[in-house]
């Protein structure tokens, strides 16, 4: 049964899956490019790219030869500003029918990321789940720190012309079956702090269920 207003992100071309971190190592890159295929006809709405510790250049060759095979946009998956400069260098807005990348991820310790915009425009996820204190990154252990946190993020992407709607807010969701400090409490408390605030009205909300 279909879920209204979702989108799904594939996520199989990641360093991180073991499958692919092999086709990765071998440089097969027509296996990586038949990756984007099957999530394009699975139903995909957005391509995932993560080179993992691979150069900018990599980066940037990979999404040009994924977009060669779909007409999907991309979601620039990584945390280095370097690279998600380079990845959005080279992405191709006109083959993904104008549709604007998703840059994955932003976190309170790298803001300068939001300066990318001047490169082109892109839809933010933002990391709710951590956030910098007298200098120093601290993680969010509860849900009033994952709200200010993210809501202080979509406040910043707004100041750099990203509107409250295209911006994806990542609150760090964790497998219930393995929660034993009450992380799925903190989501939830979250989520509904978010949802009740007049000024994120329109935000999303990223959920990592698996590799897709």
């Amino acid at each position: 049964m279909p879920i209204p207003n979702l989108t799904i992100i594939g996520e199989s071309i990641n360093d991180s899956v073991p499958s692919t971190n092999k086709l990765f190592e071998a440089n097969d890159l027509e296996g990586l490019k038949n990756l984007a295929v099957a999530q394009d006809t699975g139903g995909a709405g957005y391509i995932d790219v993560n080179v993992g510790p691979r150069s900018a250049e990599f980066l940037a060759d990979m999404i040009g030869r994924v977009q060669s095979v779909t007409t999907k946009p991309i979601s620039i998956d990584t945390p280095d500003p370097v690279m998600a400069e380079a990845g959005l260098k080279a992405y191709d807005l006109a083959r993904a029918g104008g549709k604007m990348p998703i840059l994955n991820s932003i976190s309170q310790a790298r803001m300068e990321m939001f300066e990318l915009t001047e490169i082109t425009p892109f839809i933010p996820i933002l990391l709710g789940s951590e956030r910098v204190e007298n200098g120093v990154g601290q993680p969010n252990n509860t849900a009033a720190e994952v709200y200010e946190t993210s809501k202080q993020l979509v406040m910043e992407a707004v100041k750099h012309g990203i509107p409250v709607e295209q911006c994806i807010i990542d609150p760090a969701i964790s497998p219930i079956g393995a929660d034993s400090e009450g992380r799925f409490q903190c989501l939830m408390g979250a989520i509904n702090l978010i949802h009740n605030d007049p000024e994120l009205k329109g935000v999303h909300m990223s959920v990592g269920l698996s590799n897709f």
